[in-house]
């Protein structure tokens, strides 16, 4: 009896046991395939950013002419969501709150924008001018982005597949501060951000600079206090087709 009492413990011991391995082992191999499929994750996003996250390097100066060609023709935006090679809004918002900070800190915008942030009044649309037969539409798009408070507003175009911010147009409803803006270093500054070669700075003495790329097909703009009464700030700063 004693030994029969002493099976049944061991029965039920060994049970527990193999419960305890199995849920244990399931555990294990679980987490491993997590870590897995975590790691070809981490590999597909780096893959699909790199594009969106870099220099636009990736895009030629012809790309980026015949884009900004459809940004600025007559055709109606047609309003869209991202693809999956494009900032998502919050991606994009986070980025060009990031850019314009550090614009401000390189003198390419006034100190007053550098208070920019998620609380100001903001907003956002995707929206394309794409041709239909192209096989590169996500290029085309682009996020336009506006922040605002009672002092303020500036309004961007970002390229929703680089990421980059391809023309500003800042108001200070307030100040008048851009003489404290050097325009041909500015100018150098957003050249550099925009990862393109460009020389041949000229300015007239009406608040305006350009910079051409190397083979004359972008034209970089700077514009400041366009129409806009004494006392206040207007900068305008454009990549265009040339």
């Amino acid at each position: 009896m004693k030994n029969h009492k002493k099976l049944n413990v061991l029965g039920i011991i060994a049970v527990f046991v193999i419960i305890i391995g199995s849920w244990g082992l399931t555990k294990y191999l679980l987490y491993r395939k997590e870590i897995n499929l975590l790691s070809r994750i981490s590999k597909f996003d780096i893959s699909i950013n790199s594009d969106s996250e870099g220099s636009g390097s990736d895009l030629t100066v012809d790309e980026i002419r015949e884009i900004l060609v459809t940004w600025s023709d007559n055709r109606e935006i047609r309003v869209h969501d991202p693809t999956i090679n494009q900032l998502t809004m919050d991606e994009a918002v986070s980025r060009s709150i990031d850019d314009i900070k550090d614009f401000c800190a390189k003198g390419i915008l006034p100190n007053s924008f550098k208070s920019v942030d998620d609380s100001w009044n903001t907003y956002a649309y995707l929206g394309t001018k794409a041709p239909e037969d192209t096989n590169l539409k996500d290029r085309y798009s682009y996020w336009t982005i506006k922040f605002s408070n009672e002092e303020l507003l500036i309004e961007l175009k970002q390229n929703a597949y680089t990421g980059q911010i391809w023309k500003i147009v800042a108001y200070d409803f307030v100040n008048d501060n851009v003489e404290n803006i050097n325009i041909e270093e500015a100018l150098k500054m957003y050249s550099n951000y925009l990862g393109i070669s460009m020389g041949n700075y000229s300015k007239s003495e009406l608040g305006y600079g350009s910079l051409t790329s190397d083979d004359s097909r972008l034209i970089l703009s700077y514009q400041s206090n366009t129409l806009v009464e004494k006392g206040n700030t207007k900068i305008e700063i454009s990549l265009l087709p040339n």
